[in-house]
């Protein structure tokens, strides 16, 4: 709103009439009844006259009415204040200002003369910005530049005031004789909200009855650390939560409304088209964003279909302004986050875990004897004890004192310390902004670029990326514009960081190493180690065939090479064309094309490679030599993910307004395609230099038939595809259409229309043919004739809707889907095998919302806020269900499930102070969600196991909901004991635990959450605070345990036991009548403590509290006073100092942070960011 009022009054005041006002004349198109107002910007669109009057200054004042034909405008005005005490003036610059005949005014107090500029908040200049006398009806427009010049009596008050502003004023003096008086206004973030887009529609807010919230530009602009569009605005809007309880990043709209989290996603719109990857946020670049609206209830998001059930988040972002300068904006800025801190993990001390693994062996659960001739590996402990009794294969022998005095130096060691100077280091962050934007009679533009670079928190973890924006509108004549954009992405990631096969960086694998091991010795060189097999095995292939069986994770680290580029562009056009007075047609496209290449390289430097294929060069008896079962040389992984879409999008929109009706007419057809193939390359014995590869016994890979030295099958799946080839093809096509009436003003309909088909749909025409729709009233009270006597309520609005909109899913189809597979029967064979059996009544995901809300306003927008109660009722979900066996599949995926979402939402804002120069203002939002599994059809009769794995859906339970083992202490030997049915106490595994006596512990996702932002700004100098919070729900602290003993490896790049052990097993039992003490139970045996302690994890005694509140950010901000940077180039300079998560409070009595109980080392870490933003 606040760009159109710009754009408006840049027009209006751009240029300098010709004729006289008492010639000039408007164009009525067809006789009618028109308000005053209305009346107002017919003049204003038609002439470059603005008009000033006080508000509601003709609220109860008849309709005029307009014959068809040329008229004078002073006819007009002389109709709007006849039988009135009115007059108007009209000014050099065009503004007309009404006001009431004052005879008291003494015209002969003595005079201050004042002028000056206003900007907004980035410097740009404000046209026809109101500056009034209080307490008279003297006032004047601000010109083209945001100049005023205005007489004043000595001791007044000047007040400011614009639209989608907050209000400023100033006293003036003659004895302090302000001859400048420079004002920026800041956004009132509640007025900026008077238009709703949609991303089909841009709707005034009087006239919607949706539920929507919205933030502006310079909301975004507060976090610039964050590169994620959806990270600047948690704790921002009312129902949009961040799940940690179904994984990191997640987010929702109004509560979880399916079982798979693939599919709870709101639907984002960026410029009126649904973003390709919906993933894919980091292709937007936040600071070419104007505002976010989210779309919250059917009303306002059904007009998006089978899409929408979720909610929708529509993203406009910056264009150019007519008739306005060139405008530059640039911004820099650098961020430096808290180094992790691996002390945080909280693991037992090197003594400590030293003394459990002697436990182990005087306990005789692990057999010193014989290890020696394994073939696995040992650690450093074990190697000791083995020296210690003599039974070492090279003959050596460690006395006590040996022994001791290396256990000793073994105690002293602590991983976590080389671990965190050589692969870890503190995150760090640079940004760089420009735009350039303006316009002339007939174009407006929009340009920018940005570039970040990201340092992550673990070495070798490197990304920049650079994204580009232009935007260019072209007006023909007055009916017909044509809009042009593109949007271009480069990211370049380099993940050369050390991680295991499953994506495990350094912070979670310092779980898998001994808490002694060490990187490099007091030289810097590497300490290499046997980690795959056995050290005498090993160093007897060594000195067989002359290569090395030693790794080093810091060797390993610095020679990673595995890099990714990736590419996103949008293209969109769009036409508009005035048919008639009232009628528009809009034709738009977009192009979106998506690469991601990624070329990996596992070289012989990297110890994990090297030995691999090492473990493959065999003794081949046909020839009596060895050879290579993988080529020796690097192992080369192409992976290549290409995609392109386009969107093709007619429109006819008819907005008529005549006498106290207003009528909007909205329909269209969409027609959408995306293409994606993916495709999987790797070449062994590969050369960088000539690009030349080995060849390699495809067959033996694929059919695991290759063999290593010591008998193992070759059985890296991944490996095995030598070549892979993936596409996916998805349609849609699309009818809808909106409807809206609007009756004086106060009573507003509204409808909307929409049928989706597409080739994931299954062929019922039952399914495939359903409509979604929605219905809306809404009601503005504030103007009605009862409440003409409350000046001071600005809006008070109620509203309601109803309607269904739809979630298509993904990874199913209505047609019987094949996968690929190798069969070995002599030769390889490729066979084509059923995945998924074929589904007709396939359909999408429904979602019935109703809400009921209230908006409202308070003594000139000082005070606002709105109250939403909903119901949303998901019904056909998505889920697994057991079918029919004869049809040779036991499961299938079906519409079988519902889930009720009921919820408030509040929002309050308020301007607590607004003086000239001290103003704090606070805005909050408070919102509950009770989420249920209203109805489950799957026939499954759960496990005690099942209930406590913390992912059961129990009808009647929340989404996300925790069952546990009713813990109930220890007993004399240190074992588990629980509650039964009765309340009575048995011990862990008399008898089978029956699913009753599992304890409902709460559910995981927060069902109260909201936000809280509070200003302080006195004279240019501002400090904000963020803050948000969830309370309600709990989380299970995992105390992983993990055998240290023989048979678990240590191998860094294939082993995925936890090896270090949480301090908490300190304070296990360990003695009769420890139980009095403790509750961590005792080491049992060691074929036993898995399954106790399991059920000792999954208690009661481990479910805690998750409430907390987050202080998000803190920021600190100066804008230069315009006075100062006149004698430069600058229109505006701000310089900011924010720190980002500084504080969190919780409710549990562990401290940890509830978001992420299990990455200790990850969390609460602090963010520093220093930036500035200039505009010339």
């Amino acid at each position: 709103m606040r760009v159109f009022i710009f754009l408006l009054c840049a027009t209006v005041f751009g240029f300098n009439p010709n004729t006289s006002f008492s010639q000039e004349k408007v164009f009525i198109n067809q006789s009618q009844s028109v308000s005053v107002d209305e009346m107002f910007n017919i003049i204003q669109q038609q002439t470059n006259y603005h008009f000033i009057f006080p508000k509601k200054l003709f609220k109860n004042s008849p309709n005029i009415q307009l014959e068809q034909g040329e008229v004078l405008v002073i006819s007009l005005l002389d109709k709007a204040i006849q039988n009135s005490s009115l007059e108007f003036e009209i000014d050099e610059n065009n503004t007309i200002l009404i006001k009431k005949v004052d005879h008291t005014y003494d015209r002969r107090q003595q005079k201050v003369k004042i002028s000056g500029t206003i900007t907004d908040a980035t410097g740009m200049p404000l046209p026809g910005v109101t500056v009034m006398e209080k307490g008279t009806q003297n006032g004047v427009a601000t010109d083209f530049n945001g100049v005023y010049s205005i007489s004043v009596a000595d001791n007044a008050i000047l007040e400011f005031s614009y639209v989608g502003f907050l209000n400023e004023t100033r006293e003036v003096s003659a004895l302090t004789y302000y001859n400048n008086v420079d004002i920026t206004l800041k956004e009132n973030v509640n007025a900026l909200q008077e238009v709703v887009v949609t991303g089909y529609q841009t709707l005034s807010r009087e006239r919607t009855t949706g539920s929507f919230a919205q933030v502006g530009a310079e909301q975004l602009q507060q976090r610039p650390s964050s590169t994620n569009i959806i990270d600047r605005i948690i704790g921002q809007i009312p129902s949009v939560n961040t799940n940690a309880a179904f994984g990191q990043g997640t987010f929702e709209i109004r509560g979880r409304g399916s079982v798979l989290s693939s599919n709870t996603r709101p639907l984002i719109v960026v410029d009126g088209f649904p973003l390709a990857d919906q993933s894919n946020l980091e292709s937007i670049n936040p600071e070419d964003v104007e505002t976010i609206t989210v779309l919250k209830d059917a009303a306002a998001s059904s007009i998006w279909g089978s899409r929408a059930a979720n909610g929708v988040v529509v993203v406009v972002t910056k264009k150019g302004g007519k008739n306005k300068a060139l405008t530059v904006d640039a911004s820099t800025f650098v961020d430096f986050e808290e180094k992790v801190d691996l002390k945080n993990m909280n693991f037992m001390t090197t003594a400590q875990e030293l003394a459990l693994d002697q436990e182990y062996i005087d306990r005789g659960w692990v057999n010193i004897n014989g290890l020696e001739t394994g073939t696995s590996s040992i650690n450093d402990f074990y190697l000791a004890q083995i020296y210690r009794n003599g039974t070492s294969p090279d003959g050596v022998v460690w006395s006590q004192n040996t022994f001791d005095n290396y256990i000793n130096e073994l105690k002293k060691r602590d991983i976590d310390q080389q671990w965190s100077k050589y692969l870890l280091r503190a995150a760090s962050q640079k940004t760089y902004n420009l735009s350039l934007s303006g316009g002339g009679d007939r174009n407006t533009f929009f340009a920018s670029l940005s570039y970040v670079d990201q340092s992550g928190q673990v070495k070798g973890d490197d990304n920049d990326r650079m994204t580009m924006n232009l935007r260019n509108t072209f007006e023909f004549n007055d009916k017909v514009s044509f809009t042009a954009g593109m949007t271009a992405a480069l990211r370049n990631e380099k993940d050369n960081y050390l991680k295991a096969q499953f994506g495990l960086d350094p912070v979670e694998m310092v779980k898998l190493a001994q808490p002694y091991d060490q990187l490099v010795d007091e030289n810097g060189q590497y300490i290499q180690k046997y980690y795959d097999w056995n050290p005498w095995m090993s160093q007897d292939r060594e000195a067989e065939l002359g290569v090395p069986y030693t790794y080093n994770a810091l060797e390993e680290q610095r020679n990673l090479d595995d890099t990714s580029t990736l590419v996103d562009i949008r293209a969109d056009f769009q036409l508009n064309i005035e048919l008639f007075k009232d009628l528009m047609v809009s034709s738009s496209f977009r192009y979106e094309r998506n690469t991601n290449d990624r070329d990996a390289f596992k070289s012989m430097s990297m110890p994990s490679w090297r030995n691999t294929v090492n473990d493959y060069y065999i003794f081949d008896s046909s020839t009596g030599n060895y050879q290579y079962g993988i080529p020796p040389g690097s192992e080369y992984l192409q992976e290549r993910t290409y995609s392109k879409g386009w969107v093709f999008k007619n429109t006819i929109n008819w907005d008529k307004t005549w006498n106290d009706h207003q009528l909007t007419v909205f329909a269209g057809g969409e027609y959408s395609r995306r293409f994606t193939e993916s495709t999987r390359n790797r070449q062994f014995g590969y050369d960088k230099e000539s690009t030349s590869y080995l060849p390699i016994d495809e067959a033996a890979l694929v059919s695991y038939q290759l063999t290593n030295w010591n008998g193992g099958r070759f059985r890296d799946y991944y490996a095995a595809l030598v070549f892979n080839v993936q596409n996916n093809d998805s349609r849609f096509v699309s009818g809808f259409s909106n409807l809206g009436y609007t009756y004086k003003g106060k009573y507003t309909l509204t409808g909307s229309f929409r049928i989706d088909q597409a080739n994931i749909f299954g062929s019922n025409p039952d399914f495939r043919y359903k409509p979604l729709w929605s219905a809306g009233l809404a009601w503005d009270l504030n103007k009605e004739s009862f409440m003409v006597n409350a000046d001071w309520v600005d809006r008070l609005k109620l509203r309601g809707s109803y309607g269904l909109a739809g979630n298509s899913l993904t990874g199913v189809y209505p047609e019987a889907a094949a996968r690929i597979r190798n069969v070995t029967v002599g030769n390889v064979y490729n066979s084509l095998v059923l995945s998924q059996p074929a589904n007709p009544d396939l359909k999408w995901e429904e979602a019935a919302t109703t809400n009921l809300g209230l908006d409202f306003a308070f003594f000139n927008d000082r005070f606002s806020g709105s109250l939403d109660y909903y119901v949303k009722k998901s019904s056909d979900v998505y889920t697994s269900r057991p079918i029919d066996p004869t049809v040779g599949f036991s499961r299938s995926s079906v519409n079988y499930a519902n889930i009720d979402n009921k919820g408030v939402e509040l929002v309050l804002n308020a301007d607590i102070i607004r003086n000239n120069d001290f103003k704090w203002s606070v805005r909050a939002n408070f919102n509950y969600n009770k989420n249920i599994l209203s109805k489950s059809l799957i026939e499954s009769n759960p496990t005690a196991d099942g209930l406590s794995s913390g992912n059961a859906y129990v009808e009647g339970d929340a989404m996300g909901s925790f069952y546990a083992y009713n813990f109930a202490g220890l007993n004399d030997n240190g074992e588990v004991l629980l509650y039964d049915l009765d309340g009575n106490t048995k011990k862990w595994d008399d008898g089978t635990i029956m699913p009753e006596e599992m304890k409902y512990a709460g559910t995981r996702t927060a069902p109260h959450y909201g936000g809280l932002s509070t200003t302080f700004n006195y004279k240019g100098l501002d400090l904000t605070v963020n803050m948000n919070y969830q309370a309600g729900h709990v989380f299970r602290m995992s105390y992983n345990y993990a055998s240290t003993g023989y048979g678990t490896y240590n191998n860094y790049d294939y082993d995925f036991g936890n090896i270090r052990v949480h301090k908490e097993w300190a304070n296990r039992w360990m003695q009769p009548g420890d139980e009095a003490t403790t509750d961590v139970p005792a080491l049992i045996s060691r074929s036993l403590t898995s399954t106790m302690h399991r059920i000792w994890s999954q208690s009661t005694r481990n479910i805690h509290k998750a409430d907390y509140l987050r202080v998000q950010d803190i920021i600190l901000g100066y804008s230069m006073p315009s006075k100062l940077l006149e004698p430069t180039f600058f229109k505006n300079l701000r310089l900011t100092m924010q720190v980002t998560n500084p504080f969190l409070w919780v409710k549990n009595d562990l401290g940890v942070d509830p978001t992420a109980p299990n990455s200790e080392a990850y969390t609460n870490l602090s963010r520093y960011t220093l930036g500035i933003r200039a505009s010339f």
